[in-house]
């Protein structure tokens, strides 16, 4: 006859079951429970990159590092460079980020995109 579940939960809190058999159960119970537990109070971050294509350098760059400070996004690198257009200098910085769990790539576009000096923003896995 093979055990069910519900059977050895009976058994075990009957105290039926063969020692090594409680033992088992009473671990794999504890280690599941150990592991959802470790992946909740784990800071999960995920790494992108985000390319800002924008103008008007000073103002750009000091509304992006309060965005990026105030959202707990970690800048790791940014690699940029300007291009010339006849209506003026075109600034495009492509930033490697630690994103945290709780914050979309949907989020970022959109918060950024609303930025009046700011014409584009994708993001990427890194």
């Amino acid at each position: 006859m093979t055990p069910t579940l519900t059977g050895l939960g009976e058994g075990l809190c009957a105290g039926t079951l063969s020692p090594r058999i409680s033992a088992a159960l009473v671990i794999g119970l504890l280690a599941t429970l150990g592991l959802a537990l470790a992946r909740r109070a784990a800071h999960v971050t995920a790494r992108k990159q985000l390319e800002v294509q924008f103008v008007h350098r000073a103002q750009t760059l000091a509304f992006l590092s309060e965005y990026f400070a105030s959202r707990k996004i970690k800048v790791l690198d940014v690699h940029f460079r300007a291009e010339n257009h006849p209506d003026g200098s075109r600034y495009i910085n492509v930033y490697t980020l630690c994103v945290p769990r709780c914050t979309s790539c949907a989020e970022i576009v959109g918060a950024l995109r609303e930025n009046p000096n700011i014409l584009n923003a994708v993001v990427r896995d890194a």
